[in-house]
């Protein structure tokens, strides 16, 4: 469902930037959805003991996220990132891996 571009901005000697551009979905919203969605059943069933209560929760909550990403629709539109790449063993790498990572989940979770 989510789809993604690069565009080779420069390269020399042996590094490279590329813009990766990928379409996104609004992570907050469906944790806040899936939360709230299991403190409502949670709060319905009625527990009496806290600790059933709180594993009820946790259980349902899981399980609601898990059905959000399934059904997640992706953004119409985009969100940018600037990657600095280059060559390890032949092949071009993201200069700073965790960088990398980082930025590319919040971008992909419309975040920034």
């Amino acid at each position: 469902k989510m789809t993604a571009t690069y565009t080779l901005i420069s390269e020399k000697g042996g590094t490279a930037v590329v813009v990766l551009e990928t379409t996104y979905f609004d992570e907050a919203a469906l944790d806040h959805d899936a939360a709230y969605d299991a403190r409502e059943a949670a709060d319905e069933a009625g527990f009496t003991e806290y600790e059933e209560y709180l594993n009820f929760i946790m259980e349902a909550y899981t399980n609601n996220l898990i059905e959000s990403y399934q059904s997640v629709t992706p953004s119409e539109d985009s969100k940018q990132i600037s990657v600095t790449c280059s060559i390890v063993n032949n092949t071009w790498l993201p200069a700073d891996m965790a960088a990398f990572g980082s930025a590319l989940g919040r971008a992909v979770a419309g975040l920034d």
